[in-house]
């Protein structure tokens, strides 16, 4: 399953595809070696580095430093991970979001799509960049082979009373179905897998992979790296735990800022405009223009215009701070 950058006398970001397509339908994830070149990642990592202490907040993370940093920006948009996720998709990969990382997350197992996904679902993704050398003690990302197959948990089920996620309970779900996939002798799902990496190693992973972060055995360690989140062209981003699916009503991610391009993308449903109509509690429902009057385009039209200049006016608000 472990895909390298041709050999070891390629050039970095030269990518041999042979099978890729296939391991990454049947394992759910894929791991490239040597994508990135060395002098790209220290150059992220020494931003990153950088920016640490100004803006992680006491976090494990800092998530979208590209908005200040053009070194993870760049990282973000790189040509050779766009052009290997576009073979694996077939279709035009966007980047909106970037997480930083100082050390291992020691983060339980768990799926993107619960966080982050489409309508309809399966078209997003992300990608792991190692920025410097990850072996086991480091907590190294860890991923379960074949768990995008598994039958898929509903949001619904961990909303509380209060409006929150329960994230122990779907933790504890996530056990659950593994626990009853193995129990019927499930072929496709296998154990998780710790990924150790060198610098500029990238793993690229399905929303509905399970992954996580391994123990950390060394405590002194780092384990500096990004992840990318990507959507596919078409189709609109979601935050299914903090929507209604059932309903058809949905947290919508409009306008969709597209990093690499510094502009929004269409509101889209399989290809096909969509405008997001207001539907309560911040919800909207995701309807084609021809199934609304005249009144409700207009004003769907002047929300996202007000949303798009907001999310321009932070953008600037934040690189005049960074100067």
């Amino acid at each position: 399953m472990n895909v390298r950058a041709s050999d070891s006398s390629a050039e970095p970001g030269v990518v041999d595809e042979s099978g890729l397509k296939a391991d990454y339908v049947r394992d759910g994830f894929v791991v490239v070696r040597g994508l990135i070149d060395v002098a790209t990642a220290a150059r992220v990592r020494a931003d990153v580095e950088s920016s640490w202490d100004s803006m992680s907040r006491d976090s494990d993370r800092i998530q979208d430093l590209w908005r200040t940093s053009a070194a993870v920006r760049a990282l973000a948009a790189n040509p050779a991970v766009v052009s290997t996720l576009g073979g694996l998709y077939s279709m035009r990969p966007i980047p909106f979001q970037t997480l930083n990382f100082r050390t291992g997350t020691e983060q339980p197992l768990h799926a993107d799509s619960m966080h982050f996904d489409t309508v309809p679902g399966g078209l997003m993704c992300g990608a792991w960049v190692a920025l410097e050398h990850v072996t086991e003690g480091q907590g190294p990302l860890r991923l379960v082979p074949g768990s995008q197959r598994l039958p898929a948990l509903s949001p619904e089920e961990f909303q509380t009373d209060a409006g929150r996620f329960d994230d122990g309970a779907y933790e504890l779900a996530v056990c659950g179905s593994m626990a009853d996939a193995a129990a019927l002798g499930s072929d496709d799902l296998q154990s998780p897998r710790e990924i150790t990496a060198t610098t500029g190693d990238v793993v690229i992973w399905a929303a509905t992979t399970l992954h996580g972060g391994s123990p950390i055995r060394n405590p002194n360690s780092t384990r500096w790296s990004q992840v990318t989140h990507y959507v596919f062209e078409g189709a609109p981003v979601v935050t299914p735990q903090r929507s209604r699916p059932s309903e058809g009503r949905w947290r919508v991610r409009d306008p969709l800022l597209n990093l690499a391009t510094g502009r929004s993308e269409p509101l889209m449903a399989r290809h096909r405009p969509v405008m997001a109509i207001p539907a309560g509690e911040g919800l909207h429902r995701l309807v084609p223009p021809s199934e609304l009057s005249w009144w409700q385009r207009t004003r769907s039209s002047a929300h996202r215009s007000a949303r798009r200049l907001g999310i321009r006016c932070r953008l600037i608000g934040a690189r005049l701070r960074r100067r």
